[in-house]
């Protein structure tokens, strides 16, 4: 958005339980001057697509998709505008790096297609085969092409991401069930959501310090992150804002929130191992 010169206006989440951006305070945040609302399918978790076109439409607003989380899940770029994917390292079909927009208009996709190749008329490729001779820049791009080796990778990744994806569905479920008896760790979002298993994402308990939860994994082998620091605490933001952003439950979530393994290649004994190390580690810092 800042790269188009427009001001991104945060809004709070709907709760701890779900992790969505809350459509009554995005309806509550529209102005005049708003021109878009943007949504996140957090960890792979669909959200309320019809609702959010509607306000989108009852405002006169574009609805952009950022789908990173969510490839394969059914529903994704059927009611917005446009919806972007990333196919990075960690996400569920990868190329390593680049990624995909969906788009319903022609005009729109005709620009897009234009814009990220510099803003030329034809391509290397068309005039090597002859259909065209020349090109011209008729506006300012950008560099966003996909080579050929990282879209044949996403070739292979794109044949097997309904059958990874019901294997990170599965993985999930089998977290939720041996954390079902752990009252102080809390996971997202119900059993019976529309995912495809992006993360596994689970809030720690008041009081446990984090950083020493994530020591304490990786001395057992297991890696963990945080998805994610809001955005709005970050350096960058901070310093364009100039007024004081406070969204507790996002706040909240972000202090509390702890990203631990789940891939296609892990068993079910994996699972097990890390929940039951980070059981232990918590017991262990906490009484």
């Amino acid at each position: 958005m800042l790269y188009v010169q427009a001001e991104p206006v945060f809004v709070d989440l709907e709760s701890l339980d779900v992790p969505h951006m809350s459509l009554e305070k995005a309806r509550r945040s529209i102005t005049l001057r708003t021109k878009a609302i943007i949504i996140m399918h957090y960890g792979g978790y669909l959200m309320d697509m019809p609702a959010w076109r509607e306000l989108a439409d009852a405002h006169g607003l574009i609805l952009i998709e950022d789908a990173a989380h969510a490839p394969g899940l059914k529903g994704v770029g059927s009611y917005s505008h446009a919806a972007a994917f990333s196919f990075y390292s960690n996400k569920n079909m990868t190329s390593g790096e680049g990624g995909m927009l969906l788009v319903h208009d022609p005009a729109t996709e005709k620009r897009l297609r234009l814009l990220r190749s510099h803003g030329m008329t034809t391509t290397t490729l068309e005039r090597d085969q002859g259909h065209a001779f020349e090109y011209d820049v008729v506006e300012l791009g950008f560099n966003y092409r996909m080579d050929e080796l990282r879209a044949a990778v996403g070739l292979v990744q794109l044949e097997a991401l309904s059958r990874r994806n019901r294997r990170r569905k599965e993985l999930s479920a089998r977290y939720r069930a041996v954390f079902s008896q752990e009252d102080r760790i809390f996971i997202p979002f119900s059993d019976e959501w529309q995912h495809c298993g992006h993360i596994m994402p689970v809030l720690l308990p008041e009081g446990a310090y984090r950083p020493d939860v994530m020591a304490s994994l990786r001395e057992r082998g297991v890696q963990s992150s945080v998805h994610y620091r809001p955005i709005h605490t970050l350096t960058q933001y901070r310093r364009r804002s100039s007024v004081l952003v406070c969204l507790p439950l996002t706040e909240d979530f972000g202090n509390r929130v702890l990203t631990i393994p789940l891939h296609p290649d892990m068993v079910d004994e994996d699972v097990d191992y890390v929940a039951a190390n980070l059981i232990s580690i918590l017991n262990a810092h906490l009484v």
